[in-house]
Parts: structure tokens; C-alpha cells; sequence
């Protein structure tokens, strides 16, 4: 089993692809240390700590596949204000990995905006000439495993519908 790493930001689907994948045989984890990350004892790892680390992951698991969960941007930036002013207790190692990816750790819309342009402009042109690695899933618009099991090489037919976890944060207002 080839490892998957999800370099979608927090708030992209990031928790259903780790619930679909963990369906499938694989043993996954969400929102991993640094020390797990690349502990290799996972066949795949989401969020934020991928996404600071992703082209290292790449040299580090050569023939790996990622999978960018994607999203609008303004639900996307609506749903990161909502999630990130719910009181929400952050750790500082969890501060940190805000601050690397978004700049901050607290919600601007303007500083999330320009990281969330900066991410996708990262990855793609880092994939460019590899788009057999490379999955866009917008799984807030539907995407699910029909795009996920031929890029995996899925045959398992069990599952039909995609998991949508915390699909609340999905809806646009």
C-alpha cells in the first residue's frame, strides 16, 4: 500500500478523507506530530503538519500519492472564522503550525486569504509535471469515490456514499 498524504488546509475535508481512507484498509492519522509524520508507521497522515511538510514526505516516500482537498474560498475563509472563533483551545504546538502555514495563529481574513492563495499556487506548480501524484478533491462539492478509487487504485465497491464529517461547515451562509 502506497502512503497518501492530504495537503488540503484545515476546514477542506481533510477529517472525511481520513474517515474514507481508514474504510478502505488504511491506517491513517489526523493531525499528526512531526516525529509520527515521519515515523512511517502510518500508511497515511492529513492536515496541517502535512501540508508544512509535504514536499519533504515527497523525498522522504518516494511513489507516495497526495491528495489536496480543496474548497471555495470565501466558504472556506467563513468556515475557518467560524471554527477558529469558537473558543477553541490551541495547543502551542498547534499556534505553531497556524502561524507557519497562515502567518498568524488568530483569524484575519486578508492573512488567510493570501495563504490560502499561496498554498494552492504551491502545490500545483509543485505538481505540475506529476499529475499522476496528485489528486484535487472538493469533497464540499461532491467529489468522492469516484475520483478517489481509481487515483488509489480502490477496487473495494463497499462504499457508496463519501464520508462527510463536520459537513455543517460545508454550507455556506
Amino acid at each position: 500500500m502506497k502512503k497518501v498524504f492530504g495537503i488540503g488546509l484545515t476546514r477542506t475535508g481533510t477529517t472525511s478523507l481520513a474517515v474514507a481512507l481508514e474504510l478502505v484498509g488504511y491506517n491513517v492519522i489526523h493531525y499528526p506530530e512531526e516525529h509520527i509524520l515521519f515515523g512511517g508507521r502510518y500508511d497515511g497522515a492529513f492536515d496541517l503538519p502535512v501540508v508544512i511538510h509535504y514536499k519533504r514526505l515527497d523525498r522522504t516516500f518516494p511513489k507516495s500519492k497526495f491528495i489536496y482537498t480543496v474548497r471555495e474560498k470565501n466558504g472556506w475563509l467563513k468556515s475557518m472564522e467560524r471554527y477558529l472563533g469558537s473558543r477553541r483551545v490551541l495547543s502551542p504546538w498547534q499556534h505553531k503550525n497556524r502561524k507557519r502555514v497562515y502567518g498568524q495563529s488568530a483569524f484575519d481574513r486578508d492573512v488567510y486569504s493570501f495563504a490560502y492563495d499561496r498554498h494552492h499556487d504551491d502545490v500545483l506548480t509543485y505538481f505540475a509535471d506529476r499529475p499522476q501524484d496528485l489528486l484535487l478533491l472538493n469533497v464540499c462539492d461532491g467529489d468522492g469515490w469516484a475520483d478517489l478509487r481509481p487515483f488509489l487504485g480502490i477496487n473495494d465497491q463497499r462504499y457508496v456514499c463519501f464520508p462527510h464529517e463536520h459537513q455543517q461547515s460545508y454550507v455556506d451562509e
